[in-house]
């Protein structure tokens, strides 16, 4: 790693030496791992690992992109050639002045981010654990007729950033997860549930629990019925409740608030949810899946709030979207891929937990539906107006008390009126895993009222 490091700082010395703009350099080089286990046999085990380097350039108020995949002289300044031609065709933007420099000289905080117990764990563990994920499963009950998915998976990504600032600094993290999907079958009823867990620490991954959690529940699912249409009371799991507000979490992102592709333009310091509601972004949240000393400018990280007692508080920044407000970055700048430009992001995006169980919220609720499966969430949810229409899946509940499985009904409405209609918060704060680096994590919510209908 040494020898790069001295490769890339030459690089960025060079550039500053000839005084033709800033310049940013991204080296991401990351590790996955996927075992599937399938009719009690391994079925595919796949392990790869990329790198490259992503290059932006800052002249006279022009932007520009290049990239390469190999660390070796000739092709990065291939890449710095290419970033300039596409600066030298950009249009000029004032706010593309902040970034002359790039990212300021800094060093982010400490965090712990990479787990060696992860690394010490041999090839013939992770396969055990997907074989035991799928025998746990299977032989749960004679219900369940088939597991389709039974994945163990692993990853690693180590990011470098440096600019003809001054700015220098790296991070590596890592992780692990299980998935696994059933099949439950009786008489001519079928529901296939699946679940996802995430980890930094092997010995957190529970195949066996997770395993039963999944078929436990597709049994229970078996004789549904499809409920009356109306408004009623709906309790989301904390599955369900991060997948919506993943779906509609870009609505934070102050590169489209600019671009009038949010519904929240305008609306700093509105009442936008209800008074018990916090949104938080944290990149240095303990733990957290993705979690991160700097953003992809360098820019340090930091802990957001994004909704307080139900206010708008903040939008999310890069260093170009703040200089076109007059604010600080929040470090939430983004590469996706080297290929791609700076997007604004979230990190650890998550609604704070409150004091009741998922179990104390129908209690509250009375009476309802406790909603443990969306579909259609890329088709069905509109990230701009914020309306969605989608699939569901659950229980029926009255006086607190589940009374039996229900299907074939949507649940829709607008995200905002979700988040104002909030009327109790659940202590099971869980965070799904870090897809594209970014995690998001809520507890289980009662919402007052939501439209149902059979599908």
């Amino acid at each position: 790693m040494e020898a790069a490091m001295a490769l890339l700082r030459q690089v960025v010395e060079d550039v500053r030496a000839q005084r033709r703009g800033g310049i940013e350099l991204i080296w991401l080089a990351e590790r996955a791992l996927t075992v599937k286990v399938l009719d009690r046999k391994v079925d595919e085990f796949a392990l790869a690992d990329s790198s490259g380097l992503g290059v932006r350039v800052v002249h006279d108020g022009r932007i520009g992109y290049g990239y390469t995949e190999k660390l070796e002289l000739a092709s990065i300044k291939g890449a710095v050639e290419m970033a300039r031609e596409n600066a030298s065709v950009a249009p000029r933007d004032d706010a593309a002045l902040a970034l002359a420099g790039l990212a300021p000289p800094s060093v982010g905080p400490n965090l712990h981010l990479f787990t060696h117990e992860l690394e010490r764990v041999t090839v013939d563990q992770k396969i055990a654990c997907a074989e035991l994920l799928e025998s746990t499963a299977r032989e749960y009950d004679s219900r369940i007729v088939n597991v389709p998915h039974a994945e163990y998976s692993d990853g690693a990504v180590h990011v470098t950033v440096l600019s003809s600032s001054g700015t220098e600094g790296n991070y590596k993290a890592n992780g692990a997860g299980l998935m696994v999907g059933v099949i439950a079958n009786e008489a001519d009823d079928t529901k296939s549930p699946s679940k996802v867990r995430y980890s930094k620490n092997f010995s957190d991954l529970s195949p066996e629990t997770l395993a039963s959690e999944v078929a436990s529940e597709g049994v229970a699912r078996l004789g549904a019925r499809t409920p009356p249409s109306g408004s009623v009371s709906v309790v989301l799991t904390n599955e369900m409740a991060r997948d919506l507000l993943g779906a509609f979490s870009g609505m934070f992102s102050a590169k489209r608030v600019q671009k009038r592709l949010s519904l929240l333009r305008g609306r700093l310091g509105d009442q936008v949810a209800a008074r018990h509601v916090r949104l938080v972004d944290n990149a240095l949240l303990d733990g957290g899946y993705a979690s991160r000393p700097f953003d992809d400018e360098g820019t340090p990280s930091q802990r957001t709030v994004l909704v307080e007692g139900g206010v708008l508080r903040s939008f999310l920044y890069d260093r170009y979207t703040a200089a076109k407000e007059g604010v600080n970055s929040t470090g939430n700048a983004l590469r996706p891929s080297i290929r791609s430009s700076i997007e604004v992001m979230p990190t650890n995006i998550y609604i704070e937990p409150g004091t009741e169980s998922c179990s104390g919220l129908m209690q509250t609720a009375g009476k309802g539906i406790l909603v443990v499966e969306l579909h259609g969430l890329h088709s069905g949810a509109s990230p701009i107006s914020g309306d969605f229409s989608l699939g569901a899946q659950g229980y029926a509940f009255e006086h607190g008390r589940v009374q039996h499985p229900v299907h074939q009904f949507t649940v829709a409405g607008n995200f905002l009126e979700v988040l104002r209609h909030i009327a109790l918060v659940g202590s099971d704060l869980e965070f799904g895993p870090p897809y594209g680096r970014v995690s998001v994590g809520a507890p289980s919510l009662l919402i007052e009222a939501l439209s149902v209908s059979a599908a």
